[in-house]
C-alpha cells in the first residue's frame, strides 16, 4: 500500500537530517583522529558512510515491520538487536575507512595482543596511533548513534518547540498565546474493548493515533496528550488560519481512515469512526510541576472544546464548533455549517450558537 504523502514527507524530512548529523559527525571524528586520508578521498568517504549509516539507522528505527516481528520479545532480545545492528554499522564503516586509507587490513589488527612488535619496538608507534583514531571514530560515532536515538524518542513525547522553550527556560513563563484546540473521540471504545479484548485494542488505538500524527504534521498541528481513546490536538490561530488548518485536519484524517479500511479491516475487523469539537480563542500557556513538568493551556477556548464533545453524540454531529468561529470558513466552498441550536455550556452564563460542519461531496 502505498504510503500517505504527509508521512512520506515528514520521513525523507527525517532521514535527510539524520544524513546531515552522520556526516557532520564523520568531518568532525576525521578532523580529531588525523586520520591519514586525503581531503577528496575523506569527503567522499563521510558522504558514502553518513549516508550509508544514516539511511540504515533511520531505515532501522522507523522499520515498522521489523519492530512489529520484535516488539514481543523481551527488553534483553530488542537490545541486544538494536546493539548488534549499530555494530555492523560502525564497524563496517571503519573497516570501510582503513581499506580507504591505504591498509587493507582493519587497523584494530595491530592491537598489541595480537601483533605486540610495532607497540614495543623503536620506531613501532603507527599502530599506537590506528588505535586511538580507531577509538576516536568509533566512539564518536556510537556517541551520535545514542544521542539520535534519545532525541528521537523525546521528540515523540515533547514537540520541537516545547522542546527548545524547555532548554532555554521560556517556558516557565506564563504567555497569552492565541490557539484552536481540538478535542478528538474514538466512538464506540467501550463495546470494542470488549469484543477485542485489552491487547487487541491497545493494538487497534496504535494503529489509529498513529495514522492520526499524518494529517496532524501535514497542517501545521501539535499532539497535546492521548487520554484514554481521546486525543487533545492544538493550532496556533492567526486570522482564522488555525481553524481552517484544524477542520481541513479532520477530513484528511476522515479520508485517511477510509482509505485504510482494507488494512483496518484485515487486522482489527473494524473501520474506526470518530468525533470531534473545536474551539479558538486565547489561552495562557506556561509549565506547571517540578517532579513532573508538564507544558499546560488553560483558558474559556480548551474548556469549551471539551464541553462540545459531550454534546456531539447527543447532537449528532461528527465536528461540533461555536457558529461565531465557524466564519473563518466562509472561503473554504466545499465546506458547509449546519445549524445546531444554542446550548449554555457548563460553566458559561450565555448560550452558545453551535454549528457542524460537513463537506460536500464533489
Amino acid at each position: 500500500m502505498a504510503m500517505n504523502p504527509a508521512r512520506l514527507r515528514r520521513r525523507l524530512r527525517g532521514a535527510a537530517w539524520t544524513v546531515l548529523i552522520w556526516c557532520g559527525t564523520l568531518f568532525w571524528a576525521l578532523w580529531v583522529s588525523r586520520w591519514p586520508i586525503g581531503w577528496w578521498e575523506g569527503f567522499a568517504w563521510v558522504v558514502a558512510v553518513g549516508s550509508f549509516v544514516g539511511l540504515g539507522v533511520y531505515g532501522f528505527e522507523h522499520s515498522s515491520v521489523l519492530w512489529r516481528t520484535v516488539i514481543r520479545g523481551s527488553t534483553v532480545q530488542i537490545l541486544a538487536l538494536r546493539v548488534s545492528a549499530y555494530v555492523l554499522l560502525i564497524g563496517g564503516s571503519i573497516v570501510g575507512l582503513s581499506v580507504l586509507s591505504g591498509d587493507p587490513s582493519p587497523p584494530c589488527l595491530h592491537l598489541p595482543v595480537l601483533d605486540p612488535d610495532p607497540c614495543f619496538q623503536p620506531g613501532g608507534g603507527l599502530a599506537f596511533w590506528e588505535v586511538v583514531r580507531v577509538g576516536t571514530i568509533a566512539i564518536a560515532l556510537t556517541a551520535m548513534a545514542i544521542i539520535l536515538n534519545f532525541g528521537r524518542e523525546l521528540g515523540s513525547v515533547v514537540s520541537p518547540r516545547t522542546l527548545l522553550q524547555i532548554l532555554f527556560e521560556l517556558h516557565r513563563r506564563p504567555v497569552v498565546e492565541r490557539r484552536v484546540f481540538m478535542f478528538l473521540d474514538l466512538d464506540d471504545s467501550t463495546a470494542l474493548a470488549e469484543r477485542m479484548g485489552p491487547i487487541g485494542f491497545a493494538l487497534f488505538k496504535a494503529d489509529f493515533f498513529r495514522d492520526l500524527s499524518d494529517p496532524v504534521y501535514a497542517s501545521g498541528g501539535q499532539i497535546l496528550e492521548y487520554a484514554g481513546d481521546e486525543a487533545l490536538l492544538t493550532w496556533v490561530e492567526q486570522e482564522g488560519r488555525g481553524v481552517r488548518a484544524a477542520v481541513q485536519c479532520f477530513f484528511d484524517f476522515q479520508a485517511l481512515v477510509e482509505g485504510s479500511r482494507a488494512r483496518y479491516m484485515e487486522r482489527h475487523g473494524h473501520l474506526p469512526g470518530f468525533k470531534a469539537s473545536l474551539a479558538a480563542g486565547e489561552v495562557v500557556a506556561m509549565s506547571l510541576g517540578d517532579l513532573r513538568t508538564q507544558r499546560v493551556f488553560s483558558g474559556d477556548p480548551l474548556n469549551t472544546a471539551g464541553r462540545l464533545l459531550a454534546l456531539c453524540r447527543t447532537l449528532d454531529a461528527q465536528l461540533l464548533m461555536p457558529e461565531a468561529q465557524s466564519l473563518h470558513l466562509r472561503t473554504v466552498p466545499e465546506l458547509s455549517c449546519l445549524p445546531k441550536g444554542e446550548s449554555t455550556l457548563r460553566g458559561q452564563t450565555e448560550p452558545t450558537t453551535l454549528v457542524s460542519i460537513v463537506r460536500t461531496p464533489g
